[in-house]
């Protein structure tokens, strides 16, 4: 979504969206298609990329998994990020 609008204005939208993200998931949603609203005047392709999947954005929120678990989900790779995170934790030898 980020790449869809110019340079200066991506650390504003990705501020909003953290902000959203830490919210519950009713109304960090609707502070995303407030953000969306605002983006559709002038990168309509960046509004319609942040509600094409605004419902995926919060399932952690909505399941009310507890932040620590959040961090080790954040990546796109859920079976490599936990194991990654235990690896460290334990101290195991991964090569």
């Amino acid at each position: 979504m980020l790449n869809h609008l110019p340079k200066e204005d991506r650390p504003q939208v990705e501020s909003v969206l953290r902000a959203a993200w830490k919210l519950g998931p009713k109304e960090g949603m609707a502070r995303v298609k407030q953000l969306a609203a605002w983006l559709d005047r002038q990168y309509p392709s960046a509004a319609a990329s942040l509600m094409e999947g605004l419902e995926e954005c919060f399932t952690m929120n909505r399941l009310g998994l507890p932040p620590s678990l959040h961090r080790c989900m954040a990546t796109t790779n859920l079976i490599e990020s936990p194991h990654s995170g235990l690896c460290i934790r334990t101290r195991r030898v991964t090569h």
